[in-house]
């Protein structure tokens, strides 16, 4: 019986060519366009998931008035010092500075073009969930030419070699390898190759950028206490 309504269905198509192939060739897009929809909804809904903090880390952002209201992800370097300073509902703060920003980057006698050696402070991982692989939390980018390299990076400058103690050229400094950190997931927008200390800045750009609050220059994110009121810091 079901060859027969099989064999019904199909002379039927067969028959009216036409709407068959509109008819299938539409319910096909339509099947294609939602399961590409859900994954797309999917991977936005999974960013920051394997954040353990992902509750309490809020990104600064700035609203500037210039004719038109628009809202900056990018703010100072001296909001996130002074949030933790005056406020006891920010825990820690940790400033990225460069994220866009190409870097030469010169191991032993080999130049390379990087993206992403972003400066960052010392509380980024006590903030974010990456995995430090090699080297301590409480120890990397403490010292003004420590670096941090991600795996790939790693294991493209040293192969099998240890990477902990090697010396590195970036933009023409100094810096001493003390950790490597598996690769950044696609589902952050927190990506970088390398991570170097805020302390390697120039003392007097770093005074700059803690005297200027106009000078809008990199992105800051807060951890907050595990009972923060977003309303009430509001109001603050």
């Amino acid at each position: 019986m079901i060859k027969n309504y099989l064999l019904t269905a199909l002379r039927n198509l067969w028959r009216n060519k036409v709407y068959a192939f509109v008819s299938i060739f539409g319910l096909a897009l339509g099947i294609s366009c939602t399961l590409l929809i859900a994954l797309y909804i999917q991977d936005e809904l999974s960013y920051e998931n394997f954040q353990e903090n992902k509750n309490r880390i809020y990104r600064l952002s700035l609203d500037i008035e210039l004719g038109t209201e628009m809202v900056s992800a990018v703010t100072n370097m001296a909001a996130g010092p002074t949030l933790v300073e005056e406020y006891p509902e920010i825990e820690k703060a940790v400033r990225i500075y460069g994220m866009s920003q190409n870097a030469t980057v010169r191991v032993g006698d080999v130049n390379y073009q990087e993206s992403a050696f972003i400066i960052t402070d010392s509380t980024f991982f006590d903030i974010f969930s990456f995995e430090l692989l090699h080297g301590s939390a409480d120890q990397v980018l403490r010292k003004p030419n420590s670096l941090v390299l991600t795996k790939s990076i790693s294991d493209k400058y040293f192969g099998e070699t240890d990477p902990l103690g090697q010396e590195i050229r970036v933009n023409n400094k100094m810096y001493v390898v003390d950790g490597v950190v598996e690769d950044p997931p696609l589902n952050t927008e927190i990506q970088f190759a390398g991570l170097r200390a805020f302390s390697a800045l120039p003392p007097q750009m770093s005074e700059q950028m803690l005297a200027d609050w106009y000078w809008m220059s990199g992105y800051t994110y807060l951890l907050t206490t595990p009972d923060f009121d977003s309303e009430k810091m509001e109001e603050k």
